[in-house]
C-alpha cells in the first residue's frame, strides 16, 4: 500500500466531524505527500478545511440538507495541537463546556503557553 492511500484509510476510519492536522500523518510520509493528498481529498470533497493545515470529515444532516460543522472546542484543540501549545478554556468558554451555562459563546476564548492569537471559524470566534 503505498503513502496516498494509507493516509486516505486512516481519514476513512475517523469518525465524522473529527478534527485533524496535517502533522497527523507525517508518520505514514513527508510533508509534501501529506499536504498533496489532503489537498485533493479537499478538492474532491472528502474533508473540509477549516483553517491552513486544520481539517475535517464532514458529516450530512439528511434532515437539513447540509454539513455539520466541526465543534469549536476540537478545532480549538486542533490549532494547539498544530502549534504544540497546551490550552484550558477560560471564562464563558469554560462555564459553557462545564455545562454550567447554555450560553454559547460568540468568542471562545482559552489561555495557552503559546503567542496570543485569534481564528475566525465559521461564525466563530477562538
Amino acid at each position: 500500500m503505498n503513502d496516498k492511500q494509507e493516509i486516505v484509510n486512516r481519514i476513512e476510519n475517523f469518525e465524522s466531524n473529527q478534527v485533524f492536522i496535517a502533522n497527523d500523518f507525517f508518520d505514514i510520509a513527508g510533508y509534501e505527500t501529506v499536504r498533496s493528498t489532503l489537498n485533493r481529498l479537499v478538492k474532491d470533497k472528502e474533508i473540509t478545511r477549516i483553517l491552513k493545515g486544520i481539517y475535517y470529515k464532514p458529516k450530512y444532516i439528511e434532515l437539513i440538507g447540509e454539513y455539520a460543522m466541526a465543534s469549536v472546542d476540537e478545532i480549538a484543540d486542533a490549532i494547539a495541537r498544530k502549534y504544540n501549545w497546551t490550552i484550558a478554556p477560560s471564562g464563558n468558554t469554560a462555564l459553557n463546556l462545564l455545562g454550567l451555562s447554555t450560553q454559547v459563546p460568540a468568542k471562545w476564548t482559552y489561555i495557552s503557553d503559546g503567542r496570543y492569537a485569534s481564528f475566525n471559524v465559521g461564525k466563530a470566534r477562538i
